[in-house]
């Protein structure tokens, strides 16, 4: 039961070994162990992004107040908590399913460029209806998504897809061939499967 840590058996299974502080967030690897259910049961698949990395992590709590940076505890009920997310636990809670696969995780930068953002953008830019103050904006606006001192690697993305899909609804199938497959190409090193 990804809920709660009982039935762990060692540390090893959470990305930790004895001595080690890690933060574990029941309540993700529940959601991504229930939508991967539904998956597996419906078929589809899902994106999930956000920021962190892909491994246990010590001491992410922060929060924030008007935009900057607080302490936890000030003004309580007022003060936004939040933390990174350890992406190695939610694709280790995926990889014991059944009828699934999970990806990734990899920077929100490949993904985008693996889905065609940069001739998007090239498009829009070139466009007879772009002016030149929307030009402008479409370009910081990627910069900022793609950017690694920004969200580019920050936000990281994972992909659970039904394996037992033998043809998606836009036209590609569960292989990766075919037209408008949606799926992202693998990066040189291959994604985590």
């Amino acid at each position: 039961n990804p809920t709660t840590l009982e039935g762990q058996t060692q540390l090893g299974t959470l990305g930790a070994v004895p001595g080690d502080k890690i933060e574990v967030c029941p309540m993700g690897m529940a959601l991504v162990q229930d939508v991967g259910a539904r998956i597996a049961r419906d078929g589809g698949g899902a994106l999930f992004f956000d920021y962190g990395v892909n491994h246990a992590l010590q001491d992410s709590l922060r929060g924030f107040y008007r935009h900057q940076e607080a302490h936890v505890l000030y003004r309580p009920g007022e003060v936004d908590l939040t933390a990174d997310v350890d992406f190695a636990a939610l694709i280790r809670v995926l990889k014991g399913m059944q009828d699934i696969a999970a990806f990734g995780p990899i920077d929100q930068a490949q993904f985008l460029a693996g889905m065609g953002a940069v001739e998007r953008l090239e498009s829009l830019i070139e466009s007879d209806d772009t002016s030149d103050e929307q030009a402008e904006a479409l370009v910081e606006s990627f910069e900022r998504l793609v950017d690694p001192d920004q969200m580019g690697s920050r936000y990281k993305v994972i992909a659970i897809v039904d394996t037992q899909q033998k043809e998606l609804k836009h036209g590609g199938t569960a292989d990766g061939t075919g037209p408008g497959v949606v799926f992202v190409p693998p990066p040189p090193g291959g994604f985590v499967a």
